[in-house]
């Protein structure tokens, strides 16, 4: 018997139903199915009331899923076998979509070549994938529902991994969130693979812990990598700092010498000479200067590429800083015949800061160029205003020239190091190739840009644009001359000067140019013998080089410095040195010195750090 629910279900009409066997109600083959439906029911009869799943078939031939509750019953003596049916096919539905996504997961994560495992709220495994279990030889091991500290036991070779592991675990709990770190793990060949392992805690509502997702990725390489950058990165700093200081000694060694030859050949050059012998001294000079220049251009490049320039913040008047500039040049092309011509903007009315020396180097070299490759026309030097607000200032600067001119295959050489073009009617023109590459190393410190024209045999133009702060700062403006600053430091009175270098030609050099503002002097060739002159006489003021024998400049400087202490009278102690660097001159401040004058000195200079010590 049956009810109309189970009609229902299986699409019959009650007369159809009853003809029927389960066997026909089922999705197997109908033996079996008599046979298995059989075997069920007997198993309620003798064993008692149980339930099966069972794979069924409607009327129309579609096939869905029941649960049969089945048991024996005895009514009027009659044995039965009474069963309960639910269809179930959502629920089959579901299980087989859960099934097949749990075998898509499984199937994703045993393909990926990095650590993934599931973990339960006590750390204990609930699922790896195989790259995870090959790593750790837990390939055939029962690992699921142990901590790693159990896992340990499998292996003393990996005993100390899966430690770390666990406490990392403990790590992430505490943490609340995902947490991120690297871990080693040891290989039999002897060496260690680092991963990048991240751990993500879940927990109940309640906030207690409920599961723990692990995953990591091989990052060896990339550590190896690393490891070999940094590596490289510390050699390349190791030749820097070599290449940086064979440069600072082969320029203080070149300008030791030099500053004899350039000083003597001035003195001598204005002593009463014939006309060839003028001509002898201005080609000398010419030529000492030149190579002053080039050691200058070489350590400036050092600099740069090691990032040892600053850029001061100097107040500048541009209409006079481009004047100076002419001054320099305009003799040099009037020899030459070639006419200069400055032109500036009425509508630039403001002075700006920047760095005054590195833009006269900037465009010292651009003239430089300009002068020497035009033998005929003109050099014309000018700027323009390009834009302005309240708080700075674009310029446009340009030096046109009407001299030989480059190749446009040609003008991306200019600005490499050592580069010269190599073009028949320059080789005539001497160089070391510097100047532009400096010139554009400074502009990019400044932000600035720099851009060239030019045509071969019409002449090339050079343009510079800079954007700088406006320096509306009132100052008062003293004249700054020699004559001045010369009857400044003659209005002291008698100076007597204690000169501390082991370069005669350099000392006597020295004292001939103290001898022009009426100093008297005294030479000591080393720094003990210094100390000791400082000891037994009074000095008004102290030349120290600083690469002295025994005794150097800076101990010298602290043991004078000690002995002013205890006279209670200060003495002035200029740094005079080739060693020229902005790190040279910071420590010569630290050790007690004044002032500073770098090697080879012009009278100018000289007078310049003289009259700042003694007059302030």
């Amino acid at each position: 018997d049956f009810n109309d629910a189970t009609c229902s279900m299986y699409g019959y009409t009650p007369e159809e139903l009853k003809n029927l066997s389960l066997g026909d109600l089922s999705a197997d083959d109908l033996v079996f199915s008599q046979s298995k439906a059989r075997s069920l029911l007997e198993k309620a009869r003798t064993e008692g009331p149980h339930s099966f799943e069972w794979h069924a078939k409607k009327k129309g031939g579609e096939l869905f899923w029941i649960e049969a509750n089945a048991r024996h019953i005895s009514a009027a003596g009659i044995n039965y076998c009474l069963l309960t049916v639910h269809d179930i096919s959502e629920r089959k539905k579901n299980e087989e979509f859960s099934r097949e996504s749990e075998e898509r997961l499984r199937t994703l994560i045993n393909s990926m070549q990095d650590i993934v495992c599931f973990k339960d709220g006590e750390g204990r495994w609930l699922e790896a994938n195989d790259f995870d279990l090959k790593l750790f030889r837990l390939e055939g091991v029962d690992y699921r529902g142990k901590k790693d500290s159990e896992l340990a036991c499998y292996s003393e070779f990996y005993h100390d991994a899966f430690m770390t592991c666990e406490s990392t675990d403990e790590k992430s709990w505490l943490a609340g969130a995902a947490t991120r770190s690297d871990e080693n793990i040891p290989t039999p060949e002897g060496d260690e693979r680092v991963f990048d392992v991240i751990k993500v805690p879940t927990f109940t509502p309640a906030g207690r812990r409920k599961g723990l997702i692990v995953v990591g990725r091989d990052i060896t390489e990339r550590k190896r990598a690393e490891k070999a950058l940094l590596a490289a990165k510390e050699e390349a700093e190791r030749l820097s700092r070599l290449k940086t200081e064979f440069l600072s000694n082969m320029s203080h060694e070149l300008r030791t010498p030099l500053n004899g030859v350039i000083g003597f050949v001035r003195l001598l050059s204005e002593s009463p000479l014939e006309a060839a012998q003028k001509e002898y001294c201005s080609i000398a000079l010419g030529s000492a200067e030149h190579l002053l220049h080039v050691v200058s251009d070489i350590l400036d490049i050092s600099r740069i590429e090691s990032g040892r320039v600053s850029l001061s913040k100097d107040r500048i008047d541009i209409f006079n800083f481009m004047s100076g500039l002419i001054a320099q040049f305009k003799k040099a092309a009037s020899a030459r015949g070639v006419n200069f011509i400055f032109e500036f903007d009425a509508g630039i009315n403001c002075f700006v800061t920047g760095d005054n020396l590195r833009l006269s180097q900037i465009f010292m070299n651009l003239l430089s160029n300009a002068v020497k490759f035009t033998e005929k026309g003109s050099v014309k030097f000018g700027v323009e205003k390009l834009s302005e607000t309240p708080e700075e200032i674009s310029l446009k600067f340009f030096v046109r020239d009407t001299g030989i001119g480059i190749s446009e295959d040609r003008i991306g050489d200019l600005f490499q190091i050592f580069s010269q073009l190599d073009m028949s009617n320059t080789k005539r023109f001497q160089g070391a190739g510097l100047g532009l590459s400096i010139v554009k190393k400074l502009l990019a410190l400044m932000d600035g840009r720099i851009d060239v024209k030019s045509a071969v045999n019409e002449g090339t133009c050079f343009s510079v644009e800079l954007r700088l702060p406006k320096n509306e700062r009132a100052e008062s403006i003293v004249k700054n001359n020699m004559e001045l600053k010369m009857g400044r430091i003659k209005s002291r009175g008698a100076i007597k000067a204690l000169i501390v270098e082991d370069n005669f030609a350099n000392a006597y050099l020295c004292q001939l140019t103290l001898e022009k503002v009426g100093i008297a002097s005294e030479i000591a060739s080393d720094g003990r013998e210094a100390v000791e002159k400082f000891s037994a006489g009074k000095y008004d003021l102290i030349l120290m080089d600083i690469q002295l024998p025994e005794v150097n400049g800076f101990e010298a400087a602290l043991a004078i410095r000690k002995k002013c202490a205890e006279r209670g009278t200060p003495t002035p102690i200029i740094a005079l040195t080739a060693y020229v660097q902005q790190s040279d001159r910071e420590k010569c401040l630290r050790f007690g010195m004044d002032g500073y004058v770098a090697k080879p000195f012009t009278i100018e200079t000289m007078i310049d750090s003289i009259e700042k010590v003694l007059c302030g």
